[in-house]
């Protein structure tokens, strides 16, 4: 440090004397040079790592990739100590590089050859290489940023694993990591593992949990049918919780759980969980809620008329058909004028509601929805 101070005040003494404006220009000089020489060993350095990952990837390719590649698109089954065999996993011991770069590898095969994909075979290269355990000891480690990519890595790497792997991070601190933990609890633990649909789910809901919760259900109800999401509908205090259970309960097509939501309907003072009701009603066709929208249409929000409207047209029943005929007479609102008529299309097949209400139409706006769903309807 010494020596770089006595090597600025040498060169401000050389310009003692001179204007300032070549002073000036002499500092900003050397301080361009300066970051001009920073910059090009920055550079270096970037090329060199860049050169040295390339040839790593190279040689983990020729060693491991091909033979893995091979091996997850058999037709052949292979068993784990074949496998073994193969890999030449008896004598190597992988690095935590060759960890996370056979983790990659295997994710990328599985996700661009989902058909072709030999099941049995990616399973037991898994077991072999151990992945399940690398990634838990990454869990376990006091590193939020390995915390958080471990859990990413379960949900992609393996078909099965224990939720005893992820429990101890369920109730850890950090907000975004106990929420991934607990959607993953969800999806993979097979004791009590759906609890935390309890206590609505955790604090201030938001759209990742919606996503990472819908594809832990997902995920079960492939295994077997999911229970009765109405259950944690009831128990539910936050909003946004609640309204994606009861679009869940139609995504999954619970409809012994219709009934319940057409009373919770009827006594909830929430438009938004109202709104909701009415969109799943519409996909279990639940056609006994027509009596309770009929009632109760007037004195709802325009998103909730709008949903019932769309409910309506899923139902394509008769009934349904004479309620959004009469609903066309009475609203005057455009956009709601427009979705009437398209779900009219819906279950009108014969065109007479269709014909009857485009006949009458007295203004510019009506006559162009009804030429609107016509070139629709004939594929325009």
């Amino acid at each position: 440090m010494s020596n770089i101070k006595f090597y600025l005040y040498y060169l401000e003494s050389q310009f003692t004397g001179y204007a300032p404006v070549i002073r000036i220009t002499v500092f900003a000089v050397s301080i361009l040079l300066l970051i001009y020489l920073v910059s090009m060993f920055r550079i270096f350095i970037m090329g060199y790592k860049a050169r040295k990952e390339e040839i790593r990837l190279r040689k983990f390719q020729k060693k491991y990739g091909e033979k893995v590649e091979k091996l997850v698109l058999s037709e052949t089954d292979v068993s784990e100590d074949e496998i073994s065999t193969i890999l030449n996993l008896n004598d190597n011991i992988l690095s935590d590089w060759e960890y996370k770069q056979m983790t990659e590898l295997l994710t990328t095969l599985k996700e661009e050859n989902k058909e072709k994909l030999n099941l049995n075979n990616y399973n037991n290269i898994v077991t072999a290489l151990s992945l399940v355990e690398f990634w838990e000891k990454r869990l376990r480690k006091h590193s939020l940023f390995k915390n958080k990519t471990a859990l990413r890595k379960f949900d992609t790497v393996s078909q099965s694993i224990p939720g005893s792997l992820i429990a101890h991070k369920v109730n850890t601190k950090n907000e975004a990591l106990r929420k991934h933990a607990r959607s993953q609890y969800i999806k993979f633990s097979t004791f009590d593992g759906f609890k935390f649909l309890d206590d609505n789910f955790d604090r201030d809901f938001n759209s990742l949990d919606a996503i990472r919760i819908h594809n832990a259900l997902k995920f079960r109800s492939e295994q077997k049918p999911l229970p009765p999401l109405i259950r944690w509908v009831h128990t539910a205090t936050n909003e946004k919780y609640q309204t994606f259970l009861i679009k869940e309960i139609g995504l999954f097509r619970q409809a012994e759980s219709a009934e319940q939501l057409l009373n919770l309907f009827k006594n909830t003072e929430s438009f938004t969980v109202k709104a909701q009701i009415a969109q799943t009603l519409g996909m279990l066709k639940y056609e006994n809620a027509i009596p309770v929208f009929e009632t109760e249409y007037d004195y709802n929000p325009i998103p909730v008329q709008r949903n019932i409207i769309e409910a309506l047209g899923e139902f394509k029943s008769q009934a349904a058909l004479s309620f959004l005929e009469t609903l066309y007479g009475n609203t005057h609102n455009h956009d709601l004028l427009i979705t009437i008529v398209h779900n009219i299309c819906k279950i009108d097949k014969e065109r007479k509601v269709f014909e009857k209400l485009k006949n009458s139409a007295s203004t510019d706006f009506e006559k162009n929805i009804f030429k609107h769903e016509e070139s629709l309807f004939a594929g325009i």
